[in-house]
């Protein structure tokens, strides 16, 4: 269309290929669907681009990861066949290594513009590249959440270096106005906003989220695409349009800037469309190699390990908990473990199945054994118990844990000690009667601890346990020595352990 120029992003695809759910996606969106939306907007006056965590999260896709890693991912051949003109990252796209992102790139064959991002001490990706519509210049950067350098497993990352998001920006859109002179200056962030954009209150206090920042203290942005948070969100403030997809391919971003009368139009519009047949059938046949494997009943339980509510769930330790937390002790040969519940998930079924386990252990890290003593266990505990606050003299879910968007994921519960969390007392002292064995724990007692790689990395603001030795890495994902071992252990039974108290004495 004359006069128009539009830019289709998809952002946190996390490789849903199907709208079945045959690979845990619950909606009626998929990759394959989204391709066909892409297909009906698109014209000679559109850009196309992804914002990152693409391959990343599916199990066709985590499949593929474990069995044969060193073949294109099916998301990559099918982002291929979706003709992307540009593709920024994420942190996710770091998940399962150096080499696969390397081949998820080469597959797709659509230029990387992450821009902060150094590779070796140089950098991994065009500061910026220029696009001209009818004598309409165009300038796109990208940028990736600089605190993708403690999401990621450390092995996953080593090689890179993460550079702060709204100083790469300020020094790119200078540089851009002086040289280029451009019409339009464009950002693909994969990260999300600290802010909330109606009352302009801060809704987070970490640097993994500044997109109000660049909103705030970049001039001359005419266009924000953001990502990483998985909200539904497009409008207007400080001059910059900015927009956001949900995640698992459920919406589709669609800017349109109007040359003529210089207005930009920034809307959403929902996954719905009949899937593209030649990706549906890269999804299908990837899922009917991975059939058998997750269809496998590979446990029985005598021990109810089902999930029934978020709040309920947190406020009383389920038994599933201790079953994973026992069964990462043993495997790592560890004095604590600790395990945090999904968003959702209904737990696990008297006859367990290896999809029923990757519905509930979601995520697909590898385990860590720490040591920490005493002043960082209980550091730690009290971070956990900023999870609960008191509302009408009720215990509920705090706020900082819903807001902008649900993060019960960041609520660990920790086995091999008992201790009571008492809600009515201030951030910081809460935990009381933390035992180990009988007795109670000292600050300088040293423990070792079964933990994910993402929170030994310090992962949802647990800092205190960055800087504690690592003493083990395993070399599976974690998801995936369980299953091993309820595969040969074949009927799980245990008396329950109720360690955790949540009072508000």
């Amino acid at each position: 269309m004359k006069n128009r120029i539009r830019i289709l992003a998809t952002s946190d695809l996390h490789g849903y290929l199907l709208n079945e759910d045959t690979n845990t996606n619950t909606s009626d969106a998929s990759i394959a669907s989204l391709a066909t939306m892409i297909s009906s907007l698109r014209d000679e006056n559109t850009i196309v681009i992804d914002n990152g965590d693409s391959f990343v999260g599916s199990n066709i896709s985590f499949l593929h990861h474990m069995f044969t890693p060193n073949t294109s991912n099916p998301v990559s051949k099918a982002m291929k066949l979706m003709e992307y003109d540009y593709v920024n990252l994420g942190n996710h796209d770091f998940s399962y290594g150096e080499e696969e992102l390397m081949l998820h790139l080469e597959t797709i064959q659509a230029p990387c513009i992450t821009s902060n991002l150094v590779y070796h001490g140089k950098p991994f990706a065009p500061t910026y590249v220029v696009k001209e519509f009818d004598g309409t210049k165009v300038c796109l950067f990208g940028l990736i959440t600089q605190a993708t350098s403690h999401l990621e497993d450390k092995n996953c990352v080593k090689n890179f270096r993460f550079k702060d998001v709204v100083d790469s920006a300020r020094k790119t859109v200078d540089f851009i106005k002086r040289f280029e002179k451009p019409d339009y200056i464009i950002c693909v962030y994969h990260g999300g906003f600290e802010n909330d954009l109606q009352t302009q209150q801060p809704i987070e206090f970490n640097k993994e989220n500044v997109g109000y920042r660049l909103l705030r203290e970049i001039p001359y942005l005419d266009v924000l695409i953001t990502g990483h948070q998985h909200r539904e969100l497009a409008g207007k403030l400080f001059k910059t349009t900015y927009v956001q997809t949900p995640s698992k391919a459920r919406g589709l971003a669609c800017v349109d800037i109007f040359t003529d009368t210089k207005e930009i139009e920034a809307r959403i519009f929902p996954c719905d469309m009949e899937e593209d047949p030649e990706i549906k059938q890269i999804g299908l046949d990837a899922y009917l190699e991975d059939e058998a494997f997750l269809s496998e009943e590979i446990a029985t339980t005598h021990v109810d390990l089902s999930i029934h509510d978020p709040l309920l769930d947190r406020l009383r330790k389920p038994q599933l908990v201790t079953c994973i937390n026992m069964i990462q002790q043993e495997i790592m040969h560890a004095d604590l473990s600790s395990f945090a519940l999904p968003n959702h998930t209904e737990g696990l079924s008297k006859v367990i199945t290896t999809a029923d386990l990757f519905e509930t252990y979601q995520l697909k890290c590898n385990l860590v054994k720490k040591k920490i003593t005493g002043k960082v266990l209980k550091d730690y505990l009290e971070k956990c118990a900023e999870f609960f606050c008191i509302e009408h003299e009720y215990i509920t879910i705090s706020p900082d844990y819903q807001i902008p968007r649900k993060k019960y994921y960041n609520y660990d519960f920790v086995d091999g000690v008992s201790y009571k969390i008492n809600v009515k007392r201030d951030r910081g002292s809460r935990i009381y009667d933390l035992m180990y064995q009988g007795k109670p724990v000292e600050d300088d007692q040293e423990f070792t601890i079964a933990l994910s790689a993402r929170r030994a990395n310090g992962a949802g603001g647990y800092k205190m346990l960055q800087n504690c030795p690592t003493l083990e890495t395993s070399d599976l994902p974690a998801v995936e020595l369980i299953r091993r071992y309820l595969k040969e252990k074949k009927v799980i039974d245990f008396e329950a352990i109720d360690n955790i108290q949540v009072v508000k004495e």
